[in-house]
């Protein structure tokens, strides 16, 4: 997995669906895996290689009157002390 990605996140919905669960590996009937150790809302990043670009994004989450959507709202840097 982290050959083709630098983290994995755990959303508190699939925490939910998920805990206490024996998940199978590989598809086989002979093992399964627990999601033990994990807390909902939770990011294991699998690289130390992680560039932030110090960029604030600010959504806003609206009704378009047939749904709930997230709209981006503003992009900005932040202040520099100094």
């Amino acid at each position: 997995m982290a050959e083709h990605y630098d983290a994995v996140h755990l959303q508190v919905g699939g925490y939910l669906a998920a805990a206490g669960v024996a998940i199978p590996v590989d598809g086989s009937s002979d093992s399964a895996s627990v999601i033990a150790g994990w807390n909902p809302d939770e990011t294991y990043w699998f690289s130390s290689d992680i560039v932030y670009d110090n960029e604030h994004t600010q959504w806003m989450l609206e009704d378009d009157g047939s749904d709930m959507v997230w709209k981006q709202e503003s992009t900005r840097k932040p202040r520099q002390n100094g």
